[in-house]
């Protein structure tokens, strides 16, 4: 079983929705310039945290924390030190099937092969700044 963990540092981008645009008599799908350059984010740092070794092989585990700015309206003293919850917009979803896209060909063969997962949001901590903390786990390739 090997595990990989990395964290991506800086502020997470949702997975937005495709864009179209007419050229002609077709159309073009394309994907916003934020969306592209997270993944790309994510990627480089997966890259570096796999090292040499292929994608994983069978079942694998994903847990992903995001850590999103902090508002102002929660930095004040009354307001705890740690991360705190991040109840509102955007959706966990949204973050998770971006970098699951990211990770396809790095981490694992194809996002299939997640059988287990989990996603949380929070508000980063006083002394930290916004990023996501990725956990990865399964079988290696033999």
């Amino acid at each position: 079983m090997r595990m990989i963990q990395f964290i991506v540092p800086g502020i997470p981008h949702p997975q937005g929705r495709p864009r179209f645009a007419r050229m002609g008599n077709f159309v073009r799908t394309y994907e916003r310039k934020e969306d592209t350059d997270w993944k790309s984010r994510v990627a480089f740092f997966a890259r570096q945290a796999m090292g040499n070794s292929k994608p994983l092989e069978g079942p694998v585990h994903f847990f992903m924390s995001i850590y999103l700015p902090r508002p102002k309206a929660l930095s004040g003293k009354k307001y705890p030190d740690a991360s705190i919850p991040a109840p509102r917009r955007p959706d966990c979803s949204n973050f998770l099937k971006g970098a699951e896209d990211a990770l396809n060909g790095i981490c694992w063969h194809d996002d299939g092969q997640i059988t287990n997962l989990e996603v949380t949001k929070a508000y980063h901590a006083k002394s930290e700044g916004p990023g996501t903390v990725f956990y990865v786990s399964g079988e290696l390739e033999t």
